[in-house]
């Protein structure tokens, strides 16, 4: 999901069909539930996927990238909000850029933690 629409917001053509529509409001609402769900179950030592019995983090990149995503996704929430409700050109050709620039990050923090969750059980 992340990477598709990277490759839509990079295009000025194709990023107008993203870039403060129902679609990527959705997209945001379920990344911010999904990153929540993956955050409580990670950091649950019950679970000792990055955090082992005693409550110590035992996989610092699957622990970090998670918050890391949550909190970049919770950023997305909130630039969608501003931008939705206010409509403001200037504001919209500078928001292009840095909304891309967060869906970056949340791509590279999600494939950092499911390449580390990969070896987990190796």
């Amino acid at each position: 999901i992340v990477l598709t629409l990277i490759v839509l917001l990079i295009s000025p053509a194709s990023s107008n069909l993203v870039i403060n529509t129902k679609l990527e409001g959705i997209l945001i609402i379920v990344l911010v539930s999904f990153w929540c769900f993956n955050v409580s179950i990670i950091t649950d030592e019950s679970n000792q996927l990055a955090v082992n019995e005693n409550g110590v983090v035992s996989f610092g990149n699957l622990y970090y990238f998670s918050w890391a995503a949550l909190v970049c996704s919770v950023m997305l929430l909130t630039s969608y909000l501003k931008s939705a409700w206010n409509i403001d050109i200037a504001d919209q050709i500078t928001n292009r850029s840095s909304r891309l620039s967060l869906w970056s990050m949340l791509l590279v923090t999600s494939l950092v933690s499911i390449s580390s969750s990969a070896s987990i059980y190796d």
